[in-house]
């Protein structure tokens, strides 16, 4: 915490891996002692309370099939593993509802359904799109079969600019462009490029 009082919380680990532990006296004396660990810890605090409120808005704007697949991009992107070890309750206590549930939400992604992936991960006010993060990437690896089509949602950040709830009353025209075709033995920061300069053609704007 940030004083010296516990702070109540429980954590899961998720991902299997190489982990640093260290008693947390010596830390609490370097708080004491350490400005630069102080700031650490105040940014941690900022950082995951930021956290908290963009979930609060992410659970009020979407569907549960929505969260779910946002959880399972940001466990690929942040594990950098195609294979998600990752089991239904856990999936389910990340989104705060039951296994039954999460059991046709998984079906309903195991289907050959279509499924809207925003791979920047955020939503900005730019009009061409930022660097995709790796989760697509990872994806396309994961479902070869998938069809992967690029989309362009113009006006999206005045209709539904960042930290809104709900969409703002506007036009917002969807363009949708060719299949992204999968090149043998390509490398993932080829692929990201080829993805994202095909939304950036669909804007009609020119890239920096």
């Amino acid at each position: 915490s940030q004083g010296r009082l516990p702070s109540f919380s429980r954590c899961s680990i998720q991902a299997g891996g190489t982990f640093l532990t260290m008693s947390s006296k010596v830390l609490e004396d370097l708080k004491c002692t350490n400005q630069s660990i102080q700031h650490l810890f105040a940014r941690y605090a900022d950082c995951l309370m930021a956290q908290i409120f963009q979930s609060t808005a992410c659970n009020a704007g979407h569907s549960i099939n929505q969260r779910a697949a946002k959880w399972i991009i940001a466990t690929i992107e942040r594990s950098g593993e195609s294979v998600i070890r990752l089991s239904q309750d856990q999936l389910a206590e990340m989104l705060g509802i039951g296994r039954s549930y999460i059991c046709r939400v998984i079906a309903v992604l195991k289907r050959d359904e279509s499924l809207i992936l925003f791979p920047e991960g955020t939503r900005h006010a730019a009009a061409i799109p930022q660097p995709f993060k790796s989760g697509l990437y990872h994806l396309a690896q994961q479902f070869p079969a998938v069809r992967l089509v690029p989309a362009y949602l113009e006006n999206l950040h005045r209709c539904m600019p960042k930290g809104a709830v709900l969409p703002v009353p506007m036009i917002c025209t969807v363009r949708f462009g060719n299949e992204v075709e999968r090149i043998d033995n390509e490398s993932k920061d080829n692929f990201l490029e080829r993805a994202r300069n095909a939304v950036i053609a669909l804007s009609g704007a020119a890239r920096p």
